[in-house]
């Protein structure tokens, strides 16, 4: 279900199939949005072809914790939020300056006396 002004409702069995569901229909909707910024009058299959093509390839309600696609989401989400945290954390540490002294050249020198 396409909500207006919200986006997509994608439903399922379990989180993986939901999951999975939505990325498939966001690949669709990549696909038609790529097939009509062509220009040119799409080539639309028949219903029966489309019918085959579900009866061969489709496995409507074969996806869970164990499903490959499901798996490989996992690894890549792990992955991304690794990369993503690090990268954060690169990003704030940047932000202070750095001390160039080393802690043998700090006891090394005198204290100043206090400036007001």
């Amino acid at each position: 279900m396409i909500l207006e002004n919200h986006g997509a409702l994608v439903c399922g069995t379990s989180l993986p199939e939901a999951y999975i569901f939505h990325h498939f229909f966001e690949l669709a909707c990549r696909a038609q949005v790529g097939a009509l910024a062509g220009g040119t009058p799409l080539n639309i299959p028949a219903a029966s072809v489309c019918e085959e093509r579900v009866k061969k390839f489709g496995r409507m309600g074969q996806y869970d914790a164990k499903s490959r696609d499901w798996v490989a989401s996992m690894r890549w989400w792990k992955r991304i939020t690794r990369i993503t945290k690090s990268k954060r954390q690169d990003s704030w540490t940047s932000s202070f300056p750095r001390r160039r002294e080393s802690r043998t050249n700090l006891e090394n020198t005198t204290p100043t006396s206090n400036r007001r």
